[in-house]
């Protein structure tokens, strides 16, 4: 059990950008895509990695890479936006 903690934190985080994600978007009452909702993925994503390294699994691995690319991919765009003033 102890060998699969970082796993397990790794898909709870993952999870809990969900759990953000729709929080905030039933406060705004429209659909709300924040920088908490993409470092919670990203988090999750280098964890779940982890944890794919450690049960030699490549296809978990490379899933959650994209996925990372992906995120870090958004996180840069909304940083943009927000310099240039659309957010």
């Amino acid at each position: 059990m102890a060998d699969s903690l970082i796993g397990l934190a790794g898909g709870f985080i993952f999870f809990s950008s969900w759990i953000v994600q729709f929080y905030e978007t039933k406060k705004a009452k429209k659909p709300i895509y924040s920088q908490k909702f993409v470092w919670l993925r990203i988090i999750g994503c280098l964890l779940l990695m982890v944890e794919a390294v450690r049960v030699e699994s490549i296809a978990f691995f490379l899933m959650y890479f994209a996925t990372g690319i992906m995120m870090v991919y958004s996180l840069t765009k909304m940083k943009d936006h927000k310099t240039k003033g659309y957010f």
